[in-house]
C-alpha cells in the first residue's frame, strides 16, 4: 500500500507515471516476496514485467536507446556473470531480472540500482556471516536486493545519480 501512495506523490500529478510506477512496485513485491520465500525469480513475471515496463516507459515518453541500453546493460550484466560463474553466483532468473530493471529504470538508473543492490547485498550478507546466520558460501536470494533497489532507483535515481556524480567529479 505505502508504495502505491508513493506512485501518486513522486508522479508529479502524471497518470501514466503513477501507472507505471505502480506497476513496477507490484511487480517489484511479488518478485521479492517470491524470491524471499522460495529462493527462485519466475520467468511468468519477469519476462511480462520486462515487456510491460519497457512499453510504459515509451509512453511516458521515455527515450528508445535509454530503454534499450537499460535492458541490454541490465541484462548483460548478470548474463556474463552468469556464463562466467557457469550459474554459481547467480541465477538465470537474475539475468531477466536485469531486463526487467533496464526496461523500468532505462540507462543510467539501471547502473544505480545495480551499485544499490550490490551495496546493500554486501552489507547484509556481512552482517549474516558476522552474525553466524549464514556461512561463507550459503545462499542469499539477491532478487530480494534488485527488487527493492529497483523501487529505489525509480524514486531517487536521478538524485543519486546527480550526487554521486558531484561527489567524483569533485571541483571540476
Amino acid at each position: 500500500g505505502v508504495l502505491f501512495s508513493l506512485a501518486w506523490q513522486t508522479a508529479g500529478g502524471s497518470y501514466l507515471d503513477a501507472v507505471s510506477f505502480a506497476v513496477l512496485s507490484a511487480y517489484a513485491a511479488a518478485l521479492f516476496s517470491f524470491d524471499l520465500r522460495f529462493g527462485l525469480l519466475p520467468d511468468a513475471l519477469t519476462l511480462s514485467g520486462a515487456g510491460i515496463l519497457a512499453i510504459l516507459a515509451l509512453a511516458r515518453g521515455a527515450p528508445l536507446s535509454a530503454v534499450l541500453l537499460g535492458i541490454a546493460v541490465g541484462g548483460d550484466f548478470f548474463a556474463v556473470q552468469y556464463v562466467v560463474s557457469r550459474g554459481r553466483w547467480i541465477g538465470g532468473g537474475d539475468v531477466r531480472l536485469g531486463l526487467l530493471m533496464g526496461a523500468a529504470l532505462g540507462w543510467p538508473n539501471v547502473a544505480v540500482a545495480l551499485a544499490l543492490a550490490y551495496l546493500t547485498g554486501s552489507l547484509v550478507a556481512l552482517w549474516l556471516l558476522a552474525s553466524g546466520k549464514r556461512r561463507l558460501g550459503g545462499e542469499v536470494p539477491f532478487g530480494t536486493f534488485l527488487s527493492a533497489a529497483t523501487v529505489a532507483a525509480a524514486l531517487w535515481g536521478d538524485s543519486i545519480l546527480g550526487w554521486y556524480l558531484a561527489l567524483v567529479g569533485g571541483g571540476r
